[in-house]
């Protein structure tokens, strides 16, 4: 990430702190600094990614009860989560199982990501908002990182849910945000389709802008703990 992008003078400073699903699990006894213990006040918004097979593929990552539920408490109390790349895969696994209707993908399962068919690094804006327009003013069509369709279809019926660019080029209908989304929001939770290079590419200039776009969109859509100032 260009840290340029994190900070403007007045107006905002983001900073971001990185750990592993590992520690994020373990109790705050043997993790004080990460442990999904304290997550609630402390941040602003969760991200879980970026991998391909971020979901283990055929060896899921799974989180334990306890992490499982403090996510949802921290959704559930207006905070925001930031679900990614290859999470929703597969089934009968804790990810889909209890995230998957949180985040708004529902069957039918279409595997149209499976094996990574017509990857593409091209993208489409459907929407206009905050998400798009501030801090940085978003192109109609945005160039990402290496990405593919992904394996659950859009809940579309749900009208908390906001598509914002979807994937372009190949065989795609690009207003198919059932099938083809990029990115999209429902209520506090927001779904990016990058992560398939991992982070062992540079991720591109607009795709940047766009994290910069939803972190912020969180900041502002958060249920915060009231500040007083005597």
């Amino acid at each position: 990430m260009n840290p340029t992008y994190l900070k403007r003078a007045n107006e905002y400073d983001i900073s971001i702190d990185v750990t592993t699903l590992d520690n994020f699990q373990k109790s705050k006894v043997y993790e004080p600094n990460y442990s999904h213990e304290l997550i609630n006040g402390k941040y602003d918004m969760i991200i879980f990614g970026f991998a391909d097979c971020y979901n283990g593929c055929n060896n899921p990552v799974n989180l334990n009860t306890n992490a499982v539920q403090s996510v949802k408490n921290f959704i559930g109390t207006g905070q925001s989560v930031m679900f990614t790349h290859d999470i929703m895969f597969g089934s009968n696994n804790v990810w889909v199982n209890e995230f998957g209707s949180i985040v708004g993908q529902i069957k039918p399962q279409t595997d149209l990501g499976n094996g990574a068919p017509y990857t593409s690094t091209s993208t489409t804006k459907v929407n206009s908002g905050l998400m798009t327009d501030y801090p940085f003013t978003l192109g109609n069509s945005i160039t990402v990182s290496t990405t593919h369709n992904q394996y659950y279809t859009l809940d579309l019926e749900d009208e908390s849910v906001i598509p914002w660019y979807n994937i372009y080029g190949s065989p795609r209908d690009i207003y198919d945000s059932w099938n083809h989304y990029y990115t999209y929001s429902k209520g506090n939770v927001t779904y990016s389709g990058t992560g398939h290079v991992g982070t062992s590419a540079a991720f591109p200039d607009d795709e940047q802008k766009l994290f910069v776009n939803t972190m912020y969109r969180a900041f502002l859509g958060s249920n915060h703990a009231p500040q007083l100032t005597v």
